[in-house]
């Protein structure tokens, strides 16, 4: 489809939203809105992303929708609501992103660093919900440890800049 009437559509399709809305055809709340629209802006990444070269979009598109998905599964009541498993959801969805994304990246050092620490995050904040673990406890150790993150960020640049020297070098060699 061309792209010019992607805006055209967006339009029409706010539009019989919209109205149903005002004749009450249509009831959504703010939070309705939120979670179906994750899960739209996800399958829409992840359309675009079948249609790429490089797969870019499925990181988004993974994370957009299984959190739009478990934010209406926390609305319906099947799955808790409560802020600790809301934020593990988004970090465990964010790791998931990232994981998924792995295989299409020629450099993956950053998704997989990144994917473990959601994850470990994510991981965290669900033990201390089902009560392995009390909150303050993990808040200790985060306020103690958090500058681990700046030596993974760190040492992931550097990783990052080894790998592209060693790539120019091959390449440099390979041309002469």
């Amino acid at each position: 489809m061309n792209k010019q009437y992607w805006p055209a559509i967006i339009l029409i399709l706010i539009g019989v939203l919209l109205i149903l809305y005002q004749t009450d055809l249509l009831d959504f709340s703010t939070a309705d809105v939120l979670s179906y629209g994750f899960v739209l802006i996800g399958g829409i990444f992840l359309v675009k992303s079948l249609n790429r070269t490089d797969k870019r979009g499925i990181l988004g598109g993974v994370f957009f929708t299984l959190f739009g998905i478990t934010m209406i599964l926390m609305r319906e009541y099947t799955l808790p609501r409560d802020d600790e498993f809301g934020f593990a959801a988004f970090f465990l969805a964010l790791a998931l992103g990232n994981f998924a994304y792995l295989p299409f990246k020629k450099d993956k050092t950053t998704n997989l660093i990144w994917g473990i620490v959601f994850g470990v995050l994510g991981g965290l904040l669900l033990w201390v919900y089902y009560g392995y673990y009390p909150s303050w406890y993990i808040y200790e150790q985060i306020e103690m440890y958090w500058p681990v993150i700046l030596i993974v960020i760190g040492a992931s640049m550097i990783i990052k800049a080894y790998a592209k020297r060693r790539h120019h070098a091959e390449i440099e060699t390979q041309s002469q």
